[in-house]
């Protein structure tokens, strides 16, 4: 790992590997509810650090208020299988495209 910030949820790392697939990005824009989806990271900072959940896409364009820092604003809602909680990190579409 060359660098990282666990409270922004981003590190930079380097690979010593040849012949790798590039990641493939998915189109917010065209993401549907009912989409699969896997979300891996830490929601809204290091309270739920580690999280990984699985499910469909269920909204889009939501709103989360926050009681000291005001809104996050145009956030894609993800279902659980379980719900125990909110999941807002960047989400895997479950084709293997990468959804930020």
């Amino acid at each position: 790992m060359l660098w990282f910030d666990e409270v922004i949820d981003l590190a930079v790392i380097k690979v010593e590997a040849t012949e790798l697939e590039v990641a493939k990005f998915a189109d917010s824009d065209k993401v549907t509810v009912g989409e699969p989806a896997i979300a891996i990271g830490n929601p809204l900072g290091l309270s739920f650090d580690r999280t990984v959940t699985s499910g469909i896409i269920s909204g889009l364009n939501r709103t989360v208020l926050l009681s000291d820092a005001g809104e996050i604003d145009e956030l894609i809602q993800l279902m659980p299988q379980l719900i125990l909680g909110t999941v807002e990190d960047p989400c895997l579409i479950i084709d293997a495209r990468l959804l930020v």
